[in-house]
């Protein structure tokens, strides 16, 4: 906590808390403190008569019961709104609360969840995204690319799941989107096709989004759909009225450019619709990967809106946590896209922030007391200590690159606490000067002997050949993540390297990297779909980064 109370750190005890909590809130799923949290934040940022201090002893109160094993999502979640609950329990006059705290019709909803216990408990038994979180059933190949490939999938998962209407979809978006193109001279539907892949990998799916994604520009692109405003859809081709109502607020009108020339209303409206935001978050991370076609005024013009539009959508992440960490892995790729471009193009010198890695250490301490990781917990405190001082080449706290790792993976879902202890650990041969292989740490800290097995097989000894040291990493499931999940973080400080190390990153990428990738998705398909992320990250960040500074150059 010294850290935290020291007079030129940025970082609050209420972030230490804020954090934690929320960490745990994800681990256990403790759906209604997640929104909670936010809304707390809205309303003490508002509420000057009782400040950030109120704010700090509330969570604190939160934390308690964590920390005592006595909470539950209801008496987290309350804890922490009991002001607000209370004020709103005691206003006849809902909507000028709302308007006070610049609370949405989402946020009363919620309040008013929390204002019993019997309205919570029939919000648990009745919550309509219940069909996004369940589990589905997952087809055995799982593509990289190709058209035919990522069809044949979709139509395989629809299949299987009784998605109705995605099947249905899939025949409409082919007719529809038939002959055209994309700039790069691909057939068109390969960009709706990859967007619904996407969303399918990221477990956030349903019927209604896989259909909504797959026609998402059919009314902008046909003619005839245009003429109907998409009632076809409904009419002729007998999709669910949902569905056209989604694609509807993912349309922009021809003449938008004069009737909404900001595009204020366009997000507005994808924004009050979780399924349309999670579509067009994902619509957006697809065409940044192919941001090559684009003229460079168009690139800094596109990374502009997605930062000024696009970006304040991942608040939605807040009050839906069924979306949470996916919607986080997307904020990921979004984030490195726009500052790997305007790094290069603007020459934008990396912002740094000493301080800011421990939200991320503190929401993975959270996390790891919510799933019951002793080994995370203890790697957090050993990674802290033996990387303390180092920088990274940018200039930011090197502990936030093995922070960044672990908490990708976390994201991904993969929650193993083996996996996410040798996460942490995964540099301290290569920068700390432990030469001992780690026994002594083991010992010291009692960590299981795993962790540390796990982190010679990442470390790649100077003598060891790139065939070797990728043979070893198919051999383990676990070391392929971490490896994967820390190429997907240094890949987005490419931009920093010199031309000739950023060739060879790329052509380890192509030779090798890519490789592991398509074994790690034969050999181990319950990771499979977090394998396809990590490498459709890699390989779009990897590719924006050559494309553009060949072109520099």
């Amino acid at each position: 906590m010294n850290e935290i109370r020291h007079k030129d750190s940025k970082f609050s005890t209420l972030d230490y808390f804020y954090y934690y909590i929320k960490g745990y809130a994800i681990a256990i799923e403790y759906k209604y403190t997640i929104i909670a949290l936010s809304l707390a934040f809205k309303y003490y940022e508002i509420c000057y008569s009782k400040g950030s201090s109120r704010f700090t002893y509330v969570l604190i109160d939160a934390y308690d019961l964590i920390s005592a094993d006595k909470s539950s999502d209801y008496t987290c979640a309350t804890t922490i709104l009991q002001d607000i609950i209370d004020e709103y329990n005691n206003t006849s006059d809902k909507q000028s609360l709302a308007k006070k705290y610049s609370f949405t019709n989402e946020n009363l909803d919620a309040l008013e969840i929390l204002s019993s216990r019997k309205n919570y408990d029939y919000a648990i038994s009745h919550n309509p995204l219940k069909n996004v979180t369940k589990n589905k059933l997952m087809p055995q190949n799982l593509p990289y690319n190709g058209l035919a490939a990522i069809y044949n999938f979709i139509e395989e998962y629809a299949t299987m799941n009784h998605y109705k209407n995605t099947l249905i979809a899939l025949k409409v978006a082919s007719k529809l989107h038939a002959g055209q193109t994309r700039k790069g001279g691909d057939p068109y539907i390969i960009h709706p096709l990859y967007i619904t892949l996407k969303i399918i990998y990221s477990g956030t799916d349903d019927d209604i989004t896989c259909a909504a994604s797959l026609l998402h520009d059919v009314i902008e692109d046909d003619e005839t759909m245009y003429k109907c405003n998409g009632s076809l859809l409904v009419t002729e081709y007998g999709l669910d009225f949902e569905v056209l109502r989604i694609v509807r607020l993912l349309t922009k009108p021809k003449d938008y450019k004069i009737t909404d020339p900001k595009e204020e209303k366009y997000y507005k409206g994808v924004q009050s619709d979780i399924r349309a935001t999670n579509i067009k978050l994902h619509d957006r991370t697809d065409n940044l990967s192919t941001i090559e076609v684009f003229k460079i005024e168009k690139m800094i013009s596109y990374v502009d809106e997605t930062k000024e539009r696009v970006y304040p959508l991942l608040v939605q992440k807040n009050y839906y946590p069924e979306y949470s960490q996916a919607f986080t892995n997307v904020k990921y790729v979004l984030r490195s896209n726009c500052e790997v471009i305007e790094s290069i193009l603007r020459r934008t010198p990396a912002s740094i922030d000493f301080t800011g890695y421990q939200r991320t250490l503190f929401f993975i301490k959270g996390y790891a007391k919510g799933k019951n990781m002793p080994n995370t917990l203890k790697a957090l405190s050993i990674a802290c200590k033996l990387h303390e001082g180092q920088l990274r080449s940018i200039g930011d706290p090197f502990i936030l690159h093995p922070l960044r790792v672990a908490s990708y993976l976390i994201n991904l879902k993969i929650n193993d606490d083996t996996t996410c202890a040798a996460a942490l650990l995964h540099e301290v041969f290569k920068k700390c000067n432990v030469t001992d292989g780690g026994i002594a740490l083991t010992s010291k800290y009692d960590l299981s002997p795993e962790v540390f097995e796990l982190v010679k097989l990442v470390s790649k000894p100077k003598e060891m050949s790139l065939d070797e040291y990728y043979l070893k990493l198919r051999l383990n499931p676990k070391a392929l993540l971490i490896k994967l999940s820390n190429r997907a973080n240094t890949c987005t400080i490419l931009n920093t390297y010199e031309q000739e190390e950023i060739d060879e990153y790329i052509s380890e990428c192509i030779s090798h990297l890519y490789p592991l990738c398509e074994y790690g998705t034969e050999h181990y398909k319950n990771f499979s779909h977090q394998i396809n992320i990590m490498r459709s990250h890699i390989y779009q960040i990897s590719n924006i980064v050559s494309f553009l500074t060949h072109l520099e150059k």
